[in-house]
Formats: C-alpha cells, sequence, structure tokens
C-alpha cells in the first residue's frame, strides 16, 4: 500500500509547486524564536500558553500543568519545569547584552543580538609525487638548519585557511565583536610532585587570549605563523574550574607563560590554534564559560566527512554531560511544576 505523506493535509499543499524545497535558514529562525519567546515567557509570542495546557488536558497527561480557573474567573498557568525566574531572565538578558561573537556571526540591531551564520567552501584537490615530497622535505630541513629571516611581520589580524578568522585582543578592544579567544588542545607530561619519577601523558586543553601574531620567513622557502597568547592556569581552582552544571570557567588573572622568563613559552603554532569566545559569568565577573566556534567558510559534506573533521576537532565534551536527577520524565505528577516560582493569571476577555 502507498503512503501518503502527512504534509498533504495541509490547506495549501497540494498547491506548493516546489514541496521538497524547505527553507532550512527560516526554519531555525522560527524554532529558535519560540524557543526564546517560551523560555522567557513573552506573552502571546510564547508556545506555553493556554491552548497547549488545555491540549494536555485533552490528552490527559501532566495533570499539575492543566489549566486552573480562578474565583476572580482568570485562568492560572502553573509554572512549569523551564519557567524561568525575574532574576534568571535578568541574567539571561545581561550575557546576551554583553557576549561578543566573532565578526561577521551576529549583528546588533537595536541592541538585539541576530546570530546568522554564513558559510561557503572551496575546495582543492592536489597530487603530489613521493619524489617530490621526499625532495620538498630535504630543502624544508635545509631552511630550518639557516633559520629565519632577521626582519619578522606582525599582524593584527589574520585569516586561517580553516576558515578562522582571529585578531589580537588590543585590536578589538573596542570592537563588538570577539576574534582573539584561542583554544589549543596539547599532548603534555604531567607530575603528582615533585618528587614523582614517573611522568603521565595526556592532552590538555589550554585557553587564552591572542597578543601578537608574527610570521617568520625562512627566506621566502616557507612560512611560519606564531601566535603570542596569555595562557590561563590550567591548574583546576586557580585558573580553570567546573561549576555545579558541568561548565568549564576560566580566570584571566591567573595566567602562565607569560614571557616574562626564558623558560615560558608564550607562543603557538596558528594551526594549532581553535576559536573560542568567552562568555562572562553574570554573577562572578573574574571567570569566563568557554565556548566553541565552528570555522566559517567550511561546508558539510555529509556524514562520513563530518565524522573525520569532527575527530581532527577537539572539544569539551563536558559541557554536553547529561544532568542527574532533573526529571522523572516517566511520571507525569513528578517534576513538571517548578516549586519557588511565580505562574501567570490570564484574563477571560
Amino acid at each position: 500500500m502507498e503512503k501518503k505523506s502527512i504534509f498533504f493535509n495541509l490547506p495549501y499543499w497540494e498547491y506548493n509547486l516546489v514541496r521538497h524545497n524547505l527553507d532550512v535558514m527560516h526554519i531555525e529562525k522560527k524554532v529558535c524564536n519560540n524557543l526564546i519567546y517560551t523560555l522567557l515567557g513573552l506573552g502571546k509570542k510564547s508556545k506555553d500558553n493556554v491552548e497547549a495546557r488545555l491540549y494536555l488536558k485533552e490528552m490527559n497527561i501532566r495533570p499539575a500543568l492543566w489549566p486552573q480557573q480562578r474565583a476572580s474567573g482568570r485562568t492560572y498557568l502553573s509554572p512549569t519545569y523551564f519557567t524561568m525566574s525575574p532574576k534568571e531572565k535578568r541574567l539571561f538578558y545581561e550575557v546576551l547584552e554583553n557576549v561578543k561573537f566573532p565578526y561577521s556571526y551576529a549583528s546588533n540591531i537595536s541592541g538585539h543580538k541576530e546570530v546568522g551564520f554564513q558559510s561557503h567552501c572551496l575546495l582543492l584537490f592536489g597530487q603530489v609525487n613521493e619524489l617530490d615530497l621526499i625532495s620538498n622535505i630535504s630543502n624544508d630541513i635545509k631552511a630550518l638548519a639557516q633559520g629565519p629571516c632577521y626582519f619578522a611581520r606582525r599582524f593584527k589580524a589574520f585569516h586561517m585557511n580553516n576558515g578562522y578568522r582571529f585578531r589580537t585582543k588590543q585590536y578589538e578592544e573596542f570592537m563588538q565583536s570577539q576574534n582573539s579567544g584561542v583554544l589549543v588542545v596539547l599532548m603534555t607530561e604531567s607530575y603528582a610532585s615533585t618528587t614523582d619519577s614517573a611522568p603521565k601523558s595526556g592532552n590538555i586543553t589550554y585557553y587564552d587570549t591572542l597578543n601578537d601574531i608574527v610570521e617568520l620567513n625562512y627566506y621566502e622557502k616557507f612560512k611560519v605563523v606564531l601566535f603570542k597568547c596569555d595562557w590561563v592556569d590550567v591548574t583546576q581552582g586557580r585558573g580553570v574550574m567546573k561549576d555545579d552544571l558541568g561548565f568549564t570557567l576560566v580566570n584571566f588573572s591567573h595566567l602562565i607563560h607569560s614571557g616574562d622568563r626564558i623558560s615560558d613559552e608564550p607562543f603557538v603554532f596558528a594551526g594549532q590554534a581553535q576559536q573560542v569566545i568567552f562568555v562572562q559569568d553574570p554573577e562572578d565577573h573574574e571567570w569566563f564559560v568557554p565556548r566553541s566556534i565552528k570555522p566559517q567558510d567550511i561546508f558539510d559534506m555529509g556524514e562520513e566527512n563530518s565524522k573525520r573533521f569532527d575527530s581532527s576537532m577537539q572539544c569539551d565534551t563536558t559541557d554536553l554531560t547529561i544532568l542527574e536527577n532533573i526529571h522523572d520524565l516517566e511520571d507525569d505528577n513528578n517534576g513538571w511544576v517548578r516549586v519557588g516560582v511565580d505562574g501567570i493569571e490570564i484574563g477571560t476577555d
């Protein structure tokens, strides 16, 4: 038996000439808007309204959320577990007002942040034979042995081939965007104590802001771009910590490898850098939450290629940890109503 799409129940679907053409950008915008309106309880724009609560009653589920008629004739909607308190809404607005995204990721229009991503892809394919590869390696070793030119170039901004666009923090000090956040994952040997003779190796994530961009020229044989950064002390509890929700926070008042000592290593290869933005904690302004940014101009080449890209990108997966003991979704009478937050009364008119 041939199946018929449920979309044909829509009154306009038979007149839709291109039925498979879905506007992803506007769909994402609508979904995002509805989520924000509902979480903030923005009146008629919220999808958590009387009609939605009556629908729960019609389906005979989650009775704690059914509309309640008051003696005054008004309808009372109890707060759901996602209802935000006035303080939480103020913190949300404060974060949204102060957060800075990378250039072209978001626009600030009349105080409203609108996030929109633009991407296009340029694919370059080339082949090189084994003899040429060996020859190039030999030439590179010779150039490295000779050392770089005495004159180096400095940049205020640098665009990477992988789509990242970096700027020094001094250059963007008075800008409304943020392109100076850097994340680097390095294999590091760690010692348990000063007497430990058996160090353990493992990947450690370093967070920093970009101070300087330097290009070393090896007599036109090749060029190397280095980032000089302010590195956060990764010692747990000093420069890095985890909050109760599992988010990583960093504190730029505790730095390492500042370059003041000969043993300091403030530089990193530009190709090792990933881009992050730092979102200030609205309750403790010394701490910032780093959030990874997807490179610009990267095109989705399908699931197989996405897996390859994801495996090459180091990310902080602890932020995605499922929180325990939030709600028992199997029990309709448990956890749907939030305690300590006022509900909504709606008039009959």
